[in-house]
């Protein structure tokens, strides 16, 4: 509904359980249900991604589970779901802010407990920047993104490509 407009029945029954009467009352005013209200982007929400990310020549298989923790502040892990030799990544974001217009969300700054392996040399991931857009914020959607942080010759980089596998309100 998004005119504003409700019609409600009101439905009044006897001790005898016989339909006495079923008025209808007209309302108006600003949209209850749909209607469009409401934020059409990720930030605000919870939402998990699950999908691959390419990095280090490799395809592996992760989950991104985001939440508001304290006001516009976000707790985020990204998690590999199966362990692949030579490549391996886990990185957390704890109190970030993230920024973002549309279906764009962008998370960047300090990260926690985020380490990437690529055969045998470990990588700590102190900062990075994580971005992740959707073709809408809502369940099933496309996902796709990439993931830069700084390595030890330079930016490393992986492409993500996913779906959005829930969303919803803290």
């Amino acid at each position: 509904m998004t005119s504003g407009t409700l019609a409600i029945a009101s439905l009044r029954f006897n001790p005898t359980l016989a339909l006495t009467s079923s008025p209808i009352y007209s309302q108006t005013g600003a949209p209850i249900i749909g209607g469009g209200g409401g934020s059409p982007s990720l930030l605000g929400k919870i939402f998990v991604i699950d999908g691959t990310m390419n990095i280090g020549g490799q395809a592996i298989m992760i989950e991104i589970q985001a939440a508001p923790s304290s006001g516009t502040s976000y707790l985020l892990v990204l998690s590999q779901l199966s362990v692949t030799y030579p490549v391996s990544i886990i990185l957390g974001y704890n109190g970030t802010v993230p920024t973002g217009s549309g279906n764009t969300i962008v998370f960047s700054g300090a990260t926690i407990a985020s380490l990437y392996t690529n055969a045998g040399t470990l990588v700590p991931i102190n900062s990075a920047t994580l971005t992740l857009t959707v073709s809408a914020a809502t369940q099933g959607s496309q996902a796709t993104g990439s993931l830069t942080f700084p390595g030890p010759n330079g930016n490393i980089q992986g492409t993500i490509t996913g779906t959005l596998t829930a969303i919803g309100l803290p």
